[in-house]
């Protein structure tokens, strides 16, 4: 038995329920409201103002990049100064550098790719299964200035304008074009060596079937890269800074 000393006998009782009674349930007691402190207002209103400048932030930095991009599907006309015209044969590749004919520009008239940087990239030929569909310019890096992007996702539309090469007068008519090797030997010619009318026509009819069908590689790809090469961009594409205000 257990003897409070110093306790009424009233107040002994109660403390003997209370004994009792926690035994069965649990005395919850309630912790005081603590008041807010200057330094806990002070620190709330940091956090907001964090998250409101981080919102701020982002959204310039958004702008910025919508500043700097050069929409998908957006054209880019193109020149190419070795040549008016470029010729090649079915199922070559052919490297060549495009250069920009006009500036691109943002909304602000802001110039991101300025007028006569450099398009390398390649002419190769496009088939589906062995049936011969044309010629495409594949860009593969953008050079404006000293800066360089590996990253340019641009083509041209196919080029699908094939001549026989013993048309008449086709030597006449690509007179000065670029070709290949293959193209030239085509025509009857070796670099640096010009043969003789009778010598190409004789050179292109023992390379046609027997069936008098003009073979593949008797075909001409003839390319005018200022008509023909204008690319096509097939995704977004941004330069790091703007080249310069519009001019």
């Amino acid at each position: 038995m257990i003897r409070f000393s110093g306790f009424s006998s009233g107040t002994a009782a109660l403390l003997m329920f209370g004994m009792t009674a926690s035994a069965v349930m649990p005395i919850v007691m309630a912790t005081p409201t603590k008041a807010a402190t200057f330094s806990d207002v002070n620190n709330h209103l940091n956090r907001s103002v964090s998250a409101s400048s981080y919102i701020a932030s982002s959204v310039s930095i958004q702008n910025q990049s919508l500043k700097l991009k050069v929409a998908k599907d957006s054209k880019i006309n193109v020149s190419y100064t070795p040549s008016k015209k470029v010729v090649l044969t079915p199922g070559e590749t052919m490297n060549m550098t495009l250069m920009v004919a006009n500036d691109i520009k943002n909304s602000q008239g802001q110039i991101l790719i300025p007028k006569n940087s450099q398009i390398e990239g390649q002419l190769i030929s496009r088939y589906s299964a062995n049936d011969f569909k044309g010629a495409q310019f594949v860009a593969q890096k953008l050079i404006i200035g000293k800066k360089s992007y590996n990253n340019i996702n641009a083509t041209s539309a196919l080029i699908k304008n094939q001549q026989s090469s013993n048309s008449f007068g086709i030597g006449k008519t690509l007179q000065n074009a670029t070709m290949t090797v293959a193209a030239q030997a085509a025509l009857g010619k070796i670099t640096g060596q010009r043969m003789s009318v009778g010598d190409i026509l004789s050179s292109v009819l023992t390379s046609r079937s027997q069936d008098n069908q003009p073979k593949e590689n008797d075909q001409l790809i003839i390319i005018e890269p200022q008509k023909d090469l204008s690319l096509t961009l097939g995704s977004d594409f941004y330069v790091n800074t703007v080249a310069s205000t519009q001019r």
